[in-house]
C-alpha cells in the first residue's frame, strides 16, 4: 500500500473517467447500431423456464409469448343494448376498420376511433355472415379432404349410401347449417357436415352464443357481451402512456360512466400491469424516501449539506450507471430490477459514510488522501467480497437475475470508484465535530457506545450471538417438518380484489374449462407433428369415454395430417357413382353429376397445410395451437377442456416420445426448486472464495473469526422463515446470497477497526447498518412476495451480522 503516498494517488479520476466513460460511450454506440432497448414489466418473465427440455423450453416459451398477450373483456349489463352498446364503444376504439366494417353507426362512433390500433395484434367482437361466408367457402373448396373419420369410415366400408341419406335428413332438416347455394356442386352437402363439426371442435366459448352480431350469453338475469384481442408485443412491454391495459381500464372506467355497463377483464397482461404498476409505486415511494432519510441523517449527523449532497449524487449517478450498463448488455430491463437497484442506496452508501465519518470527525487527518489511506483496505476487502456474492447471482440460468447481477454490480462499483477516486478532493471542513449524540462522551467514548466498553456489558454483548444462535436451533426445531426447498408459483402472486373478482365472472360465464395444462407434440417436419397428434387426439378420445375430460383443442380438430387428407379423399370417390341420384332427389338434374365428378378429380393432390390461408374465424381457435417451425423443428400445442386428473395425463403423455406434458406452475415450481438447491451451492461456492480471499489478508485466527458471522446469518436467517410462514425458496436463497457479501462487511469494518480509530469506525458501521437496513427493510413492505422475501431475508440477516461485529470486536 506504499504506492498510496505517490503522487499517484492523485490521478485516481483517470480511472473513474475511464470507466464510466467508457460505459457511456459504449451505451451511445449500441443505440444507434443494435436493437432499441425497453423496459420489460411481464410478470412471468422473472420466472425460469418450465421445461428442461431446452428444444420443448423454446416451444413453450413461443406459446407463453402469444398466449401472455391474449385477453378477454366481457360488457355486461341487465339490458343487452346497454352491454352491447358499451363493447362496441370499446371495441370501435382499438380497431382502424372503417365505419361500415365495424358495424358503428356514426352516432355512436367516438372520435378516438381507431386511434389506439396499435396496441392490438388482433382483436374481434362481431360474428357476422360475412365471417361464416368466408370459413363455409373454405371448407366447400377442400370438402373432399376434410371429411371427419365416421363419414370416412363410413365411404370405406361401401357404405356410401349411408352418408347420402344422412345428409339428404340435414338438408331437409328443420335445424341446418347447410348453404342451399352450395348444393350443386356440393350434392352430399359435405361443406354443411364439415361446417358443423368445425363449430362443434371450435365450441370454447362456454355458454356465448351469437346474437345481433356479437358473442354473447344471458347468465343470473344479466347479458355479457365478449370482445377478444391480442396485444402487440411493444404495448405490453410497457406501463406509462403507451401501455394498452391501462388505456383499456381508463377507457372501460369512462364508457361505464356513460353507459352503465360494468366490464371483466382476463388475461395474463392485466396481472402484469396490475404487479408493474404497483411494483414501480412502490419503488418510486421507496427511492424517494430511502433517499430522503438518507440526507436528512446525513445532515443530522454530519451538520453539513456536503456529504448528504455528494452521497445522494453518487448513489443516483451509481444508479444510472447500472441502468445503462443492463441496457447495452441485455437491452431492456425488468421493471423489478429497479426494486433490486433501491438496495443500491443503502450499500453505497456505506462507501461515503466511512470517508465523511473521517471527514468529519477525525482531526488526526490532514486531507481527503489520508483519509482514503485510512479506509481503503477496509472498505476494498468489502467491496470486493461484497462483489463476489453479486457474481453468484450472474450464474442463475435466466435473465432476471443476470439483470439484477449487472446492476447491482455495476452500481457497487460505480460508488466504490466515486468514493476512492473523487471523495479525497473534497476539502476538509472548518469544524471537524461530528453531531452532539455522537460526541457526549463517557472516557472518550459516545455515550450509546460507552455502555457497551464497560467490562459487563461487553461480556453480556458477547453472548448475544450466542443466545441468537440457541434460539435458531430451537425454532428449527419446532419448525422442522416445515425447513423443505419449496417454491410455490401460485404463493408468488396476489390479485388485486377487482381482478380477483373479474376473473370469477369470466370463468363462470365463459366456462373454458382449462386446468392451465397443455401438451406439446413435436416432430422433424410439419407432418410428423400433425400425424403424432392424430394418434395423440385418440387416445384423448378414449380418454373422454372413460370421463377423464369433456373435449380437448387440437390443430387437426381442424386441419388433420396429410395422410388423413389423402384417405379422405380416396374415400369420397365412392360417392361418385351415388352423384346422379342424388341430385334427382334434390330435385336438381342429373346431369351436374359428371361436373361434381370432375371438381372430384380436379381437387387430386390439392390438401390443405396448418400455415396456408385460413379463414380468420378459423385462424383465431388454431393460431396458439400450432406453434410452427421453432430452431429446425415443429411443435403443435393439445389443450385438455374440463379435466382434474393431472397424473392421468402425465402418464398419457409419457407413452408419446414426442409428446410433452406442461403444467406450467408445477413445471415452473420444480425448476425453481433445483435452482434453489443450486444457489446454496452458489452460496457455498462465495463462502469459500471469500475465506480464501481473506487468508491472503488476515491472520487464520481472525479469518475463522469472521467466518462464524456467515454461518450464524444463515442459521438466524432460515429459523425465521417459516416463522414468519416464508418457505425456504429460490428467493429467500437469493436473499442468502445478497447477505452473505453485504453482511461480511460490517465484521470486516469491525476488524480492520481495530486498528485504528475504532470510535470513529463503530459510528461508521452503525450509521452504514441503519442505510442498508433501510434500503432492504423498505423491500420487506412490498406486497410482491419474492422481493418482500428477499427485503426480510436479508434485513433479518444484516441485523444479525452487525449484532456479530459488534460482539466479536
Amino acid at each position: 500500500m506504499k504506492f498510496l503516498d505517490s503522487r499517484v494517488t492523485r490521478r485516481f479520476p483517470i480511472f473513474w473517467f475511464a470507466f464510466h466513460g467508457a460505459i457511456i460511450l459504449a451505451f451511445l454506440i449500441s443505440l444507434a447500431v443494435a436493437r432499441p432497448v425497453c423496459f420489460n414489466t411481464s410478470l412471468f418473465d422473472i420466472l425460469p423456464p418450465s421445461h428442461s427440455l431446452k428444444s420443448v423450453s423454446k416451444a413453450d416459451s413461443a406459446l407463453s409469448s402469444a398466449t401472455s398477450r391474449a385477453i378477454t373483456v366481457l360488457s355486461y349489463a341487465e339490458d343487452f343494448s346497454i352491454a352491447k352498446d358499451a363493447a362496441v364503444q370499446l371495441y370501435g376504439r382499438y380497431t382502424s376498420a372503417s365505419l361500415s366494417e365495424q358495424k358503428i353507426s356514426l352516432s355512436e362512433q367516438e372520435n378516438s376511433a381507431g386511434k389506439y390500433a396499435s396496441f392490438f395484434e388482433d382483436i374481434s367482437l362481431f360474428v357476422d355472415a360475412a365471417a361464416t361466408a368466408e370459413l363455409t367457402d373454405f371448407l366447400f373448396t377442400n370438402r373432399f379432404v376434410l371429411q371427419d373419420k365416421e363419414t370416412v369410415s363410413l365411404l370405406e366400408k361401401d357404405d356410401a349410401a349411408q352418408v347420402a341419406e344422412d345428409s339428404l335428413s340435414r338438408i331437409f332438416g328443420a335445424f341446418t347449417l347447410s348453404d342451399f347455394s352450395l348444393l350443386e356442386a356440393d350434392p352430399f352437402d359435405l361443406t354443411g357436415g364439415t361446417l358443423t363439426r368445425f363449430l362443434s371442435a371450435a365450441g370454447t366459448s362456454g355458454t356465448m352464443s351469437v346474437k345481433d352480431d356479437v358473442l354473447a350469453c344471458q347468465k343470473d338475469g344479466v347479458w355479457y357481451v365478449m370482445i377478444r384481442g391480442t396485444l402487440t408485443p411493444e404495448s405490453i412491454s410497457l406501463a406509462g402512456k403507451k401501455s394498452a391495459v391501462k388505456d383499456i381500464f381508463s377507457a372501460c372506467e369512462q364508457i361505464s360512466a356513460r353507459r352503465g355497463a360494468q366490464f371483466a377483464f382476463s388475461g395474463v397482461p392485466f396481472h402484469s400491469y396490475e404487479s408493474s404498476s404497483a411494483a414501480q409505486r412502490q419503488v418510486s415511494v421507496i427511492s424517494t424516501i430511502g433517499i430522503l432519510l438518507v440526507v436528512l441523517l446525513f445532515l443530522y449527523l454530519f451538520r453539513s449539506a456536503i456529504p448528504a449532497l455528494v452521497s445522494a449524487g453518487a448513489v443516483v449517478f451509481s444508479c444510472g450507471m447500472a441502468l445503462g450498463t443492463v441496457l447495452l448488455f441485455f437491452r431492456e430491463i425488468h421493471i423489478l430490477t429497479f426494486v433490486f437497484g433501491t438496495t443500491l442506496i443503502g450499500t453505497c452508501v456505506d462507501y461515503s459514510i466511512h470517508f465523511f465519518v473521517h471527514w468529519k470527525g477525525d482531526v488526526a487527518v490532514a486531507d481527503g488522501f489520508e483519509i482514503r489511506k485510512k479506509i481503503l483496505r477496509g472498505i476494498g476487502i468489502s467491496f470486493t467480497s461484497t462483489e463476489i456474492c453479486f457474481v453468484a447471482l450472474f450464474f442463475a440460468p435466466f435473465p432476471f437475475l443476470k439483470q439484477v447481477s449487472v446492476f447491482l454490480f455495476t452500481g457497487l462499483l460505480s460508488a466504490f470508484l466515486c468514493v476512492i477516486c473523487l471523495y479525497p478532493f473534497i476539502r476538509l471542513p472548518k469544524k471537524r465535530l461530528l453531531h452532539p449524540l455522537l460526541l457526549v462522551r463517557m472516557k472518550n467514548m459516545p455515550v450509546f457506545l460507552s455502555v457497551a466498553e464497560k467490562s459487563f456489558f461487553r461480556k453480556l454483548l458477547r453472548i448475544v450471538p450466542l443466545v441468537f444462535f440457541m434460539l435458531a436451533l430451537g425454532l428449527l426445531a419446532v419448525n422442522r417438518n416445515s425447513l423443505k426447498i419449496d417454491n410455490n408459483l401460485r404463493d408468488m402472486y396476489t390479485m388485486s380484489g377487482h381482478l380477483l373478482e373479474s376473473e370469477k365472472i369470466t370463468a363462470q360465464v365463459l366456462d373454458y374449462g382449462s386446468a392451465g395444462w397443455y401438451f406439446l407434440v413435436e416432430g422433424e417436419t410439419e407432418e410428423d407433428v400433425l400425424q403424432t397428434e392424430e394418434a395423440f387426439s385418440a387416445r384423448l378420445e378414449q380418454a373422454k369415454l372413460d370421463g377423464k375430460l369433456e373435449t380437448f383443442l387440437a390443430t387437426t380438430n381442424f386441419i388433420p395430417s396429410q395422410k388423413t387428407q389423402k384417405r379422405s379423399y380416396r374415400a369420397s370417390a365412392s360417392l361418385i357413382p351415388l352423384a346422379k341420384n342424388q341430385y334427382e332427389n334434390l330435385g336438381f338434374p342429373a346431369t351436374l353429376a359428371d361436373s361434381f365428378s370432375a371438381e372430384y378429380t380436379a381437387a387430386k393432390n390439392k390438401f390443405v397445410f396448418p400455415q396456408s390461408e385460413v379463414p380468420a374465424i378459423l385462424q383465431s381457435v388454431t393460431k396458439n395451437l400450432w406453434l410452427g417451425e421453432i430452431d429446425g423443428r415443429y411443435y403443435s400445442c393439445v389443450l385438455p377442456l374440463h379435466t382434474t386428473d393431472e397424473s392421468y395425463f402425465r402418464a398419457l403423455a409419457a407413452d408419446f416420445s414426442n409428446v410433452h406434458f406442461v403444467n406450467k406452475v408445477a413445471d415452473i415450481g420444480t425448476e425453481l426448486n433445483a435452482l434453489t438447491a443450486m444457489m446454496l451451492k452458489l452460496l457455498a461456492g462465495a463462502f469459500i472464495v471469500v475465506l480464501g480471499l481473506l487468508f491472503f489478508c488476515y491472520p487464520v485466527k481472525t479469518v475463522l473469526r469472521i467466518a462464524l458471522i456467515p454461518i450464524l446469518v444463515v442459521v438466524v436467517t432460515i429459523s425465521i422463515l417459516p416463522a414468519c410462514h416464508l418457505p425456504l425458496g429460490f428467493f429467500s436463497v437469493t436473499g442468502l446470497v445478497l447477505t452473505f457479501g453485504l453482511g461480511l462487511d460490517y465484521i470486516i469494518y469491525a476488524v480492520e477497526g481495530e486498528k485504528s480509530d475504532g470510535r470513529l469506525n463503530r459510528i461508521a458501521i452503525l450509521v452504514s447498518f441503519a442505510t442498508t437496513a433501510l434500503s432492504f427493510g423498505a423491500l420487506a413492505l412490498i406486497n410482491f412476495a419474492p422481493v418482500h422475501t428477499i427485503g426480510l431475508t436479508v434485513f433479518v440477516g444484516l441485523t444479525t451480522a452487525c449484532v456479530g461485529a459488534f460482539a466479536k470486536r
